[in-house]
């Protein structure tokens, strides 16, 4: 079993989506995400467990997610979370 680990960072340089999230809600919700290597004392990465970052609500989109799974022959994908869409 593979575990990989999804942190986001959610900022105006890097997501484009942020500034239509932003004028949709009035300036009410900040949408800015920074990553941290702070991590729920209940679930933390094990050492060497794969981390990645995305900059856009899908996992996907722009990251090496999809290389990862196939360059590991992964063909069944669990997807859990604390925050998810």
């Amino acid at each position: 079993v593979k575990c990989i680990w999804v942190r986001c960072d959610y900022n105006f340089e890097k997501s484009p989506w942020l500034k239509q999230f932003s004028n949709l809600h009035q300036g009410r919700i900040p949408p800015v995400v920074i990553p941290s290597d702070n991590w729920e004392e209940f679930a933390q990465p094990r050492r060497g467990s794969y981390v990645m970052t995305k900059t856009s609500w899908s996992a996907t989109n722009k990251t090496d997610l999809l290389n990862v799974l196939r360059d590991s022959n992964i063909e069944t994908v669990l997807v859990a979370g604390l925050i998810t869409s």
